[in-house]
């Protein structure tokens, strides 16, 4: 009963948010341990400690674990001076978009195919249905359709592909969320409501919420009063979508949404005429008996979760990641928060499965070895960002010019100045490529290039 209330709510546009049924945080803490990144990942639920069950407590050298769902990796690039690291990682989330759209427009399509389908069982002999027919099946449609890219956009600003922790004391206490007011403005514009109605409204769904979610049981007035404020709402709404006016009143045909007992009555007694209630009836029909649940008497929104159309999955979970990577070195770059007194970067950000942009931590940082630089170089001549660029650098060599510049680190003497062996070796090479790139590799630019005969 209560999942054929929540889809007559769904199609008149009452927006119910149900409080998710679990809230899973992962805890997870990653330090460098030689060539390979330690990695121990605790799991809480609804954010009780003693829930906490450690789920991972292993290195990864390239592929990161899949304890919270997604992708990721640790690529580095080893040379003799020092090693570039890059870690990369999805959590969870679909990195197909298209898909995402297309999951909400098919929502969105359900919805106004019930909704029509249902009030043609009802209103097919109604002179005005016509109007109301094409306003669901072609305004509405797009409508729905518009207010889900509307939200998407919103999440994706939200959180986006950053998580980067986010300071309290830079937040705009009268910031308002930019869809609650883009949503606002499009209902406003495409003539659903006024903002002068919008505070009776609010309080008129919000009632009709604890209405048909409350105790079961005879209703007190009080109750009888909410109700009867929602479906004249309804009926009102529905009429003016058919041409009546305000001054009319509301015509008996819509008699089957005056009350909520009716409106589900109308609605399973349509749904259950559909081939596909007989599916679904015979799908459960088919299930043992000791493991079959109750007849089903609405539509299953498993894989179709009505709230994923604005991004609520009614029917799901929350996840969050707090994951910290402990680094020897400050990051090149990082979209995460670092702090240079514990050498940490932090992300914190809510993850999701299906409708927003996947959410990617990454971090890159250079780890020198002073030793083999002091050997050649007679110090520490590549760290931070200027090493990260000697990696990558040697990793574009082909394996000729790679054993050529080998050769040529074998012999450089520390007692002598870089720029002139370096030139020395630039005027013999026959790699165009060297010739170019080896300067700016080395952060030596132009003062260490051949000059031209």
């Amino acid at each position: 009963m209560r999942l054929a209330r929540l889809t007559i709510a769904v199609l008149l546009f009452i927006t119910i948010i149900l409080p998710a049924c679990t809230t899973t945080t992962y805890e997870i803490q990653m330090a460098p341990k030689g060539e390979a990144i330690h990695r121990k990942t605790t799991q809480i639920r609804d954010q009780k400690r003693s829930s906490a069950k450690i789920v991972h407590d292993k290195s990864f050298t390239h592929k990161t674990p899949k304890e919270v769902g997604g992708s990721g990796t640790l690529t580095t690039y080893k040379t003799s001076f020092g090693t570039l690291y890059v870690y990369l990682e999805r959590f969870q989330g679909n990195i197909d978009l298209l898909a995402q759209i297309e999951k909400q427009n098919a929502i969105a399509d359900r919805l106004a195919n019930y909704l029509r389908d249902w009030f043609n069982s009802e209103l097919a002999n109604d002179p005005n249905w016509p109007k109301l027919h094409k306003f669901i099946n072609d305004e509405l449609r797009r409508d729905l359709k518009n207010i889900a890219l509307y939200a998407w956009r919103h999440r994706n600003n939200d959180d986006g592909l950053s998580l980067k922790s986010k300071s309290k004391s830079k937040s705009n206490d009268l910031d308002l969320p930019p869809a609650l007011a883009q949503i606002a403005q499009y209902l406003t514009e495409r003539g659903y409501f006024t903002l002068n109605e919008l505070p009776r409204i609010t309080r008129t769904f919000g009632e009709a919420v604890q209405l048909s979610f409350g105790p079961k049981g005879p209703k007190n007035k009080q109750d009888q009063l909410r109700e009867k404020q929602l479906t004249q709402f309804i009926q009102r709404t529905v009429a003016r979508r058919m041409g009546i006016p305000d001054t009319k009143p509301i015509p008996d045909s819509l008699a089957f949404l005056s009350s909520i007992k009716s409106m589900e009555t109308s609605f399973n007694r349509w749904y259950q005429s559909t081939g596909e209630y007989r599916k679904q009836l015979a799908a459960w029909a088919a299930l043992p008996e000791n493991n079959r649940p109750k007849k089903p008497v609405g539509p299953d929104w498993k894989n179709q979760d009505p709230g994923d159309l604005i991004g609520f999955e009614l029917f799901s979970s929350s996840v969050f990641v707090d994951a910290k990577l402990k680094l020897p070195a400050k990051p090149i770059f990082t979209n995460g928060k670092f702090d240079p007194k514990s050498s940490t970067i932090a992300w914190h950000q809510r993850v999701d499965r299906d409708n927003r942009i996947p959410v990617v931590a990454y971090a890159t940082w250079a780890v020198p070895n002073p030793a083999a630089q002091k050997a050649k170089f007679g110090k520490t001549l590549l760290s931070h960002q200027t090493l990260g660029a000697y990696c990558l650098w040697h990793k574009t060599l082909s394996t000729t010019e790679s054993r050529e510049w080998a050769s040529f680190l074998k012999t450089l003497n520390p007692n002598q100045t870089l720029k002139s062996q370096l030139n020395k070796f630039l005027e013999t090479t026959t790699s165009p490529w060297l010739k170019e790139s080896t300067p700016t590799a080395l952060g030596l630019d132009e003062d260490a290039k051949p000059h031209s005969q």
